[in-house]
This record gives C-alpha cells, structure tokens and sequence, in this order.
C-alpha cells in the first residue's frame, strides 16, 4: 500500500504542472484550442507575460500536437511578442519536448488580426493578468 502511495504521489508531482493552471480561452476554426496559465501571469509594468498552450487537434507536419509560448504582451497598444516556444509530442504539453527555441522574430511586435483566436488571447491577458 505504502509503495502504491508513493508511486501515485510521484505520478501526480509530474503531471501536475501540465494540467493544473490550463483554462482555455479561445478556438480557431480548425477546432486548434488556446489555454493560459492565468496563475503565472507577471505584470512588470507595462508589460503582461504569459504562458500559452496551443492544442492542435491533429500533429502537424513534425508530429507535434502541441506548442507551449512565452509572450509579453503590451495591452495598452494591443501587440505582443513570442519570446520562446516549446513543442511536444502530446497533447496538453505532455511527452517530451520535441523542440524548443527562440522565435526569430522574438523582437518584433505583432498585432492580433481582429475576430481570431490570437485576439482573443490577447484580450483575456490584458483583462485577466491586472495582479492586486
């Protein structure tokens, strides 16, 4: 019994972090779903950094079913940056990661096109991340 506790606490420590702050905020038209990690948010003024998970639906063409990005988000002028990306082979951020790097437009600032999920991401940031 003692030995099943300690396996099911060890199961739970690592896939705690995969599930435990993901709360989906947006979809695309290719049913691709978008979560933040609303508990991890920073806001260095004035800037917001989050955590995004992109959950495809199928693997794209490298196999992998979903993307982690860090962004900074600057809500007053509604642009953002994607400072880092992760990919995995699973779903939710699970399985390995099949690649990280840096975005080569990781200094550039982008707008979110009105109407898709990316904006929707961006407006739950700027509405959600305000910490007291």
């Amino acid at each position: 019994m003692r030995i099943f506790l300690n396996f099911s606490l060890v199961i739970l420590l690592f896939l705690n972090p995969c599930f435990a702050g993901w709360s989906e905020v947006a979809r695309n038209t290719d049913f691709t779903r978008y979560f933040l990690d609303f508990g991890k948010m920073q806001v260095v003024e004035p800037y917001t950094y989050a955590w995004l998970l992109v959950n495809y639906l199928e693997p794209g063409q490298s196999g992998n079913m979903s993307e982690v990005h860090y962004i900074k988000v600057h809500c007053s002028d509604s642009v953002y940056r994607t400072m880092k990306i992760l990919r995995y082979g699973g779903p939710m951020g699970l399985g390995n990661v099949a690649d990280s790097f840096v975005p080569s437009n990781s200094l550039d600032w982008s707008y979110a096109k009105s109407g898709t999920a990316r904006e929707a991401v961006i407006k739950n940031i700027c509405t959600n991340g305000l910490v007291d």
